[in-house]
């Protein structure tokens, strides 16, 4: 296994937001972590980097070998946002370019809201790395029920997330 797949990443995720314990274990030893959710020994060669989330920015992770032909069923906003962006890209991978480029705007326009000042970075793994993701606190659940809707199918084309009270949504652009 030099790679995981995004059906690993989740309870990795999970586990890292609810277990401070394995938050910990992932920080010190992200191999035996990684082996201990998916349950299969990660070879010697593959490299794990482990990054943190800081309060103003999310990270998004590309990887390396593709993307899953099944996505896992999300349990959370940022889950359903990821298999969104993912089942476009494997769709349409003409698009990886726009996301690496402008995440932060290729957001706004896909979910059809401002993000306000939060900040979106894409990190693209290399073969033979594992990246990991530990996100800021608790959850990242931050977006309100009408962004998530616009995600998961329906929901009004002008909400907002709660941070942005006051500012104009983003509109797609006729590009």
């Amino acid at each position: 296994m030099s790679e995981i797949t995004i059906a690993d990443r989740r309870p990795i995720m999970t586990s890292s937001m609810r277990q401070p314990d394995f938050r910990d274990l992932l920080r010190r030893d992200p191999r035996t972590a990684v082996q201990q959710v998916t349950g299969r020994p990660v070879p010697d060669e593959a490299r794990i980097s482990v990054v943190e989330e800081q309060a103003d920015a999310w990270e998004f992770v590309l990887p390396s070998g593709g993307i899953d032909p099944d996505l896992p069923s999300p349990n959370d906003a940022r889950s359903a946002i990821e298999n969104d962006v993912y089942a476009l890209l494997r769709e349409e991978p003409q698009v990886r370019a726009r996301v690496i480029g402008d995440p932060k705007g290729f957001l706004a326009e896909r979910l059809r809201f401002d993000i306000g000042e939060t900040g979106v970075n894409v990190r693209e793994e290399r073969p033979g790395e594992i990246m990991v993701i530990l996100p800021f606190g608790n959850s990242r659940d931050e977006l309100n029920e009408g962004a998530l809707d616009l995600v998961v199918g329906g929901g009004d084309p002008d909400c907002v997330n709660s941070g942005s009270a006051g500012r104009e949504p983003v509109k797609p652009s006729s590009s």
